[in-house]
């Protein structure tokens, strides 16, 4: 199967539907439920931490240059991904009451990405006169794109099944 299988013009052209997937973070959840492996659950847990700050960051980026997108269709995609991004932000910072109730200290790591990307964004309008308006617009469609690449190979190769158990 192709990386990007089904990707032409008509699908790029198309206004994603910000999706609201429900995911059960109950008392079930084991402290290693990915392969029922520390090493991948806490991978995938450090991830957690990281992305509600970054996706809070992504859609600060997206909404600074909203109002310069005149191409109607470029801008419902635009509000599409805001909308996407503030869903991720708000079900990742969810699942982390599954690290609070197995005693994950991760408080440090979640405030640190908090205040970088707090910084950042507002450095955005500063540097942005050196290196152009649109320059962290560009890095987080490149985010949004490693993003997807490695999900994408993680779904598709069961790298990190769920197991509750």
């Amino acid at each position: 199967m192709a990386l990007f299988e089904g990707s032409n013009s008509e699908n790029i052209k198309r206004v994603p539907q910000p999706r609201r997937p429900k995911f059960a973070f109950g008392e079930e959840m084991q402290r290693r439920w990915c392969r029922n492996t520390i090493f991948y659950t806490m991978l995938l847990n450090a991830y957690t931490i990281m992305f509600p700050a970054i996706e809070r960051f992504t859609v600060g980026c997206l909404r600074d240059v909203l109002d310069d997108i005149t191409d109607p269709a470029l801008k419902a995609r635009v509000q599409a991904m805001i909308a996407q991004e503030a869903i991720h932000a708000k079900q990742h910072d969810e699942s982390l009451q599954v690290l609070e109730r197995h005693q994950v200290d991760f408080q440090f790591i979640y405030r640190f990405v908090e205040a970088v990307m707090k910084i950042w964004l507002p450095m955005n309008h500063k540097l942005g006169r050196l290196f152009g308006r649109y320059y962290l617009v560009a890095a987080v469609a490149a985010g949004e794109h490693w993003t997807t690449l490695i999900s994408r190979w993680n779904l598709n190769s069961n790298a990190f099944k769920y197991e509750n158990g």
